[in-house]
């Protein structure tokens, strides 16, 4: 197993430039799962969670979350990290993972395996050191370390406290976190409230604590006897019942190592005093604060507070002290008998946790790492099924980095098994064997990885330690001497002594040897023996495997089995040249023998030229090592299977190759048919192999297609007399293989020659007609490929077998036309254009050849949905393309049928807009009530740049402009165009999908329309709005299902609250776009965009039914903007001019303000009469909302107002405004200010 893509994306993620840090694996902190599934690294803030998964017929390990964690401060760091499993409680059993997380500031973070945050808490304010669990192995046996052990408690390791968290706490805190963050994303929310996680505080006193572990001691039988007998004499204590004791294994600084435990704890006199005290304390301020408090009781109860945890002092059982020495790292055996400990010199200890004393030490290990793994070994029963790991033994494992070198360590034993070497630049990973559960006994899951090493491309290696490496004993030494003789009498001797072979391999009492001598001899040919002393000693072999067949164990049973295979299948390689030899030598050439075949003319040309394409090539013979080789000689306990010799499934391209030519030679001879039967070979796998090496290989066939297709011919007469179920068989493996193959001119020949050797051997009529009809497909999709890659200029590399073409359904020929046409850069909104045959275009020779065959899956309006479709699914992928995105709405404009055009709108907005619509429309409100990343969020959940989205609203207002007035055009119809009927599977395409379809409803998408207006002027003008409060809660949750923000009043008309909104949002709009009128040179004005977005408001305030306050709030922010011509032309089409006059009266006074308060000489203000002075005193603060105008626009506005106004004061005023605005004219004219 290893991970995908490797580990370079993931070095540079965690650390940075990862080629000035060959060894920055070592660095990171790991964990993995017990069964491997789940693998976490993090360094600094950051973590990677890779979980493993099956690609391309492979177990990898795959990228699943890359997060940072969002931390309190700036520099607090990950310090520790542990994957935990968890089952599910309840009577089905599932398994989630979980990762914790220990931080530099004490924090414990607990997460989910897609990265969410379910468990938040400081325990103490120092680094989390490790984060350790205690478990127990379950049952008597040895054999238990090899199972799972559940957690009875989590220990985070702080520099002077162990927190412990029971395992009941934990699981609890877990599933109702769980809950609540699935309740609260279902709902819609961003922030869930979750469960404190409770623990109990462990002091310890007198050391500064690194690393800790956790053991139960078990006081059973053997260890009463044990201490009986080494410490001498009867005492009552030693004949207690058995008990369990947790121990707590500290390393650290002063003391260099510490085993401590609950049950003694000592309490000064001083403690007992100031809890006392403290008790008595409590107690008053609790008696006080009843009695006093209903006297100040407000009737609101306090939300009572988080309860401290509990702590408690831990007592020293036992310590050893190293002066100058600290602890840095400490890790438990699984089966918890022995403790490994690193110290800051180099060197490595081996603790016995049952007599607490030092075991071994190894020293000058530089930057070593530890881990745990297990000796095993595997038997088998009567039916040759291995059976779970009955002998165990505990290894210790120490990867040496400086020297990339791996040491395997017994602690029984005290001697190194082996070593080996590996990268540097690896790290161990380490399990701790533990899993989560309610408790309730249930089927343990084998531990799959106790430590494993992880290579810096990713690849991730097992220990595999098997349990008679621990002790090597006489007779296996007598068996590598046997094994030295046979290996110099093979190599030293020009005639091989097979009587003195035979002797030396049959003093050997390891089958496993034997069976490694066997391979060496017939498989891999590395004595290369002739083949009559390889028969010779095969059968003397049998021979005395076939004596003592009473008393035979199943080993040698197995053993003798594999032997009989051996011998049947030289005995068969052995027949075979002189077989072939007698062939006839009158053999017809592969044309005449194409003439020759039941097929058309028109496949016999084909069939012909595909001859001439095809080279040949020179094949070499196959050898007997090589034929061996390529079955599996395993011995077999079923008495069905015995024999029978199985091909091997994965042979390589030339041994494949080869194997199918021979037996094309061999079974293409008359009387070959008992031979191979006697053999035990599969004909069902002849079949297999002769169909594989053909179409992986074609060339070494070309010269010999009679001998293919006889020997396809002689494979169907095996049958006895009238057995179909032979051919049945025969039918399925081909329809397997040839279907599953990419189709060309190879595939095509072979189906041809299968066809013909069914319809000559008599089989149901059904099979070869079935075959024939592959053989058109095939034949006229070739055409379609060769066409194409003369088109397109390039060889077409993607493979298309015949079941991804004719069996996926009608539609997918289409669908793989429309990819071509993508390949040759043709545009939707220009195919048909391309294909209307006024010029010869690569688009139109490539469908009018494609319609030869195909007519009515190659109809231009449903190759036009379906390459619009591609440019969607493409803008998809990358949505800052929005150049694609608009070609792909502009194309449907093309599409002829009304109900295709429709329905194709309707599915194009349901797949791919709709979702992001709602998300657009929820982010904009979000963006608009907080300060956040809008730039991040965007690219992080909307999937385009920032600056991108105000130009896709303005394309998907468009196309919902267009869809809602196609909508009220005609009448739905039936859509006329189809696909070719081409495949019997019902698999659904495009085109069904788009009949499948419904009408829109025009309400619906009349809403959508308004909310796209919305929020396209709200991004293109920058606003500070929030969209969700100009529609009712009942638009919101029809249309987005989403919750409305909006607070319901209950003593105001919610709808009248919406239109104030509305009001004042259309007053914002109008006046911000006034800010889009451009001025030109020779006083022109550039008004398109601004006259877009009026037009926007207009259709807005129609259905709004607001229209004329959005007439009556252009004017207004025209004449404010100082855009007085465009604003009097608007003017004239207001209905209610009073509502108009009354606020364009205020802003001819703005601008009497400003003009008057402009300039710091007081003779304009001496000039003007006294009675509007006041007024203008007043909007002098506001003056500066208004654009610069003359008096002379100024006047022209004042004498309309005085006969606009109905109010008669107001007309008094705009009279002397308008005498005012006279003089001040008078006096500019005559002073020049």
């Amino acid at each position: 197993m290893s991970v995908e893509e490797g580990l370079d994306s993931a070095g540079r993620f965690l650390i940075g430039d990862i080629s000035i840090q060959p060894h920055w694996l070592q660095n990171t902190i790991s964990s993995v799962s017990a069964q491997g599934d789940i693998l976490c690294l993090a360094k600094g803030q950051n973590f990677i969670i890779y979980r493993s998964r099956w690609i391309a017929g492979k177990l990898e390990l795959k990228l699943e979350v890359q997060e940072t964690v969002s931390v309190l401060q700036e520099d607090e760091e990950i310090t520790s990290l542990a994957v935990i499993p968890v089952f599910s409680q309840g009577r089905v059993q599932c398994i989630s993972h979980y990762v914790v997380i220990g931080c530099s500031s004490g924090i414990v973070r607990m997460y989910t395996e897609s990265g969410q945050l379910i468990i938040q808490k400081c325990f103490h304010p120092s680094p989390v050191r490790q984060i350790k669990f205690q478990s127990m192995p379950e049952g008597k046996h040895s054999s238990n370390v090899f199972f799972t052990q559940s957690i009875q408690e989590m220990v985070f390791v702080y520099d002077n406290v162990l927190v412990s968290v029971s395992a009941s706490d934990l699981l609890e805190t877990i599933s109702k976190n769980t809950e609540e963050l699935a309740s609260t994303m279902a709902r819609g929310l961003e922030t869930a409230q979750l469960n404190s996680l409770k623990g109990h505080k462990l002091i310890i006193k007198d050391q500064k604590v690194t690393d800790s572990e956790s053991f139960v001691f078990t006081n059973t039988s053997y260890n009463q006897y044990f201490q009986l007998t080494m410490q001498g004499g009867l005492v009552d204590d030693r004949f207690k019942p058995v008990l369990t004791k947790p121990y707590f294994l500290t390393v650290g600084q002063d003391p260099f190592l510490q085993y401590n435990e609950k049950g003694l704890v000592s309490v000064s006199a001083g403690e007992l005093a100031q809890n006392m005290v403290t008790t008595v304390k409590s107690g008053f301020f609790r008696v006080a604060s009843g009695a006093l408090g209903s006297l100040w009781s407000t009737g609101s109860e306090v939300e009572p507070k988080e309860p401290p945890d509990p702590q408690s002092n831990l007592s020293i059982s036992h310590s050893l002290k190293d002066s100058g020495r600290d602890g840095q790292e400490v890790l438990i055996s699984p089966n918890k008998m022995y403790s490994a400990v690193k110290d800051s010199q180099n060197r490595i200890l081996l603790i016995g946790n049952y007599s607490m004393t030092v075991v071994q030490m190894w020293r000058g290990y530089h930057r070593c790492q530890m881990g745990w793994a297990l000796a095993t070994s595997q038997k088998q029963n009567s039916a040759g099924i291995q059976q779970p790991c009955q002998d165990v033994a505990c290894v210790l494992i120490l990867y040496l980095p400086r020297r990339g070198l791996i040491e395997v360590w017994s602690p029984e034993q005290k001697v190194k098994i082996t070593e080996f070497q590996v990268s540097k630049y690896g790290t161990l990973l380490k399990s701790g064997g533990i899993c989560l559960d309610d408790g309730l006994p249930r089927k343990r899951d084998v531990v799959k990885i106790f430590t494993s090493f992880l290579h810096p491309n990713g690849r991730l290696s097992h220990f595999h330690i098997p349990f008679h490496a621990l002790s090597i004993s006489s007779t296996a030494e007598k068996d590598i001497g046997l094994h030295r003789k046979i290996d110099e009498l093979l190599r030293n001797h020009e005639k091989v002594d097979l009587d003195e072979m035979h002797r030396f391999f049959e003093e050997i009492r390891n089958i496993q040897l034997k069976n490694m001598i066997l391979h060496q001899i017939f498989v891999e040919d590395l004595y290369r023996l002739p083949l009559s002393d390889m028969m010779e000693f095969i059968e003397r072999l049998v021979a005395a495997a076939s004596e003592g067949k009473k008393n035979q164990s199943l080993e040698q049973k197995i053993y003798a089995s594999r032997l009989s295979k051996l011998k049947k299948l030289m005995e068969f390689y052995a027949q075979i040249p002189t077989k072939v030899k007698d062939k006839t030598e009158t053999m017809l050439s592969n044309k005449r023998m194409i003439q020759c075949l039941s097929i058309t003319e028109e496949e016999t040309a084909f069939l012909t030229e595909t001859i001439d394409l095809i080279p040949s090539a020179e094949i070499s013979s196959m050898r007997c090592p090589e034929f061996i080789q390529c079955f599996d000689i395993e011995g077999e306990m079923k008495s069905s299977e015995r024999g029978v010799v199985h091909l091997k499934k994965d042979l390589s391209p030339i041994l494949l190759s080869k194997l199918g030519k021979l037996f094309c030679d061999v079974i293409s001879v008359e009387g070959m048919k008992y031979p191979v039967l006697e053999a035990g070979i599969v004909p069902e796998e002849v079949l297999q192999t002769v169909f594989s090496a053909f179409l992986h290989s074609p060339a070494y066939f070309s010269d010999n297609l009679l001998d293919l297709h006889n020997c396809l011919l002689g494979l169907l007469y095996m049958r006895e007399g009238s057995d179909d179920k032979t051919v049945t068989t025969f039918q399925d493996i081909s329809r397997r293989i040839l279907l599953k193959s990419g189709i060309n001119r190879a595939l095509n020949c072979i189906i041809c020659l299968w066809m013909n050797c069914l319809r000559l051997a008599g089989s149901f009529p059904g099979y070869a007609d079935e075959w024939s009809r592959r053989l058109t497909q095939t034949r006229s999709f070739i055409g379609l490929l060769e066409n194409f890659s003369e088109i397109h200029g390039e060889e077409i590399t993607t493979k298309y077998t015949v079941s991804d073409v004719f069996d996926s359904g009608n539609g997918r020929i289409s669908e793989i036309v429309c990819r071509w046409l993508v390949k040759l850069k043709t545009a939707s909104k220009d195919l048909i254009t391309s294909l209307d045959g006024f010029k010869d275009t690569k688009e139109y020779r490539l469908v009018n050849q494609c319609s030869r065959f195909f007519p009515n899956s190659m109809d231009s309006q449903i190759l036009l949905v379906h390459l619009s479709w591609e440019e969607l699914q493409y803008w998809h992928r990358n949505r800052d393309d929005l150049r694609v995105l608009e070609n792909a709405l502009l194309s449907l404009s093309d599409i002829s049928s009304y109900s295709l055009r429709v329905k194709f709108s309707h599915l194009i907005w349901r797949s791919f807009f709709s979702k992001l619509f709602r998300e657009i429309t929820r982010r904009t409100d979000d963006f608009r009530k907080s300060n956040v990343n809008e730039s991040a969020i965007c690219e992080k959940e909307l999937g385009m740049r920032r600056e991108n989205i105000p130009d896709f609203l303005n394309l998907l207002l468009e196309f919902l402009d267009k869809s809602l007035g196609l909508l009220t055009l005609g009448e739905p119809d039936e859509i006329s165009c189809d696909y070719d009927s081409l495949s019997m599977n019902k698999q659904l395409h495009l085109l069904d999908h788009i009949k499948g379809t419904e009408f829109p409803d025009i309400d619906m998408l009349s809403l959508e329309e308004q909310i796209g207006s919305v929020l396209f002027l709200i991004w293109k003008l920058k606003l500070p709005s929030r969209p969700l409060k100009l529609f009712n809660s009942v638009e919101i949750n029809n249309l987005l299902n989403i919750q409305s923000t909006a607070v319901v009043s209950w003593f105001s008309d919610y709808n009248a609250n919406v239109k104030r909104e509305r009001l004042d949002w259309i007053e914002l709009v109008t006046d911000t776009a006034a800010g889009h009128i451009h001025r030109l040179p020779d006083s022109k004005l550039d008004i398109d965009q601004y006259k877009k977005f009026i037009d926007i408001l207009y259709q807005l305030g129609k259905v709004w039914f607001i229209s004329e306050d959005v007439k009556i709030n252009q004017c207004h922010s025209l004449y404010k903007s100082g855009f007085d011509a465009i604003g009097t032309e608007i003017r004239g089409s207001v209905l209610e001019q009073t509502k108009i006059a009354e606020k364009l009266l205020d802003i001819s006074l703005l601008r009497l303000a400003k003009y008057l308060h402009q300039d710091a000489d007081c003779g304009r203000l001496a000039a003007i009469p006294s009675d509007i002075i006041s007024e203008i005193s007043s909007r002098s603060g506001r003056s500066t909302s208004v654009a610069d105008s003359s008096l002379s626009d100024n006047l022209s506005l004042l004498l309309w107002l005085t006969d606009a106004l109905a109010s008669e004061d107001h007309q008094l005023l705009a009279t002397q405004c308008v005498s005012a605005v006279q003089v001040l004219q008078v006096r500019r004219n005559r002073t020049g200010v």
